[in-house]
């Protein structure tokens, strides 16, 4: 990363008050990846219950700002939606600063992963077992296996998405 983007960085953290950082990206481009909304705030809430003195920073495209927005409701501490404002670098360098990344398989995960952030991400069965996984050994993977895995499908019309869906706000929060 050079200056510029860390100096990005810096000054969009500089509106959470110096507090610890958990980053979530819960938007994907893939129907099959997608975890949904509804999950999401639930997760985010349950987080913000258990480390209130944590900030929150949203990320993702710029089509990803309205699920950001969603899956924040509950969190009534130090926030910041950055979905689509950043370049992937400047996001890169933001993630630099997180405690976690908690996410979906999609780009910023690669980015968090890159960065040395612990990552926490929810995956359906489409793909094997690792294919896309971050790589590192401090990253928890919640990911179920039912009898449609690897079926490579980007729009789940077979099981409506049973492998991601099998996946519990519980099972995602002990991971984190």
């Amino acid at each position: 990363l050079n200056e510029a983007e860390s100096a990005t960085a810096v000054l969009a953290l500089s509106k959470l008050g110096g507090k610890p950082v958990i980053v979530c990206a819960p938007g994907c481009k893939m129907q099959a990846n997608d975890w949904e909304k509804e999950n999401w705030r639930a997760l985010i809430a349950r987080l913000y219950r258990k480390y209130p003195s944590y900030s929150l920073i949203l990320a993702g495209a710029k089509q990803d700002a309205d699920v950001c927005d969603f899956a924040a409701l509950d969190w009534h501490g130090a926030k910041l939606n950055l979905a689509g404002s950043l370049t992937p670098r400047e996001s890169a360098a933001v993630f630099s600063h997180a405690t976690v990344f908690i996410g979906a398989d999609s780009g910023p995960k690669h980015l968090a992963a890159c960065m040395g952030v612990p990552c926490v991400c929810v995956f359906s069965a489409r793909d094997l077992p690792g294919v896309w996984f971050p790589p590192g050994d401090r990253n928890q993977i919640v990911y179920h296996q039912p009898e449609c895995a690897g079926c490579g499908l980007e729009t789940c019309i077979a099981m409506a998405k049973k492998c991601i869906r099998s996946v519990t706000v519980d099972e995602m929060e002990q991971a984190v």
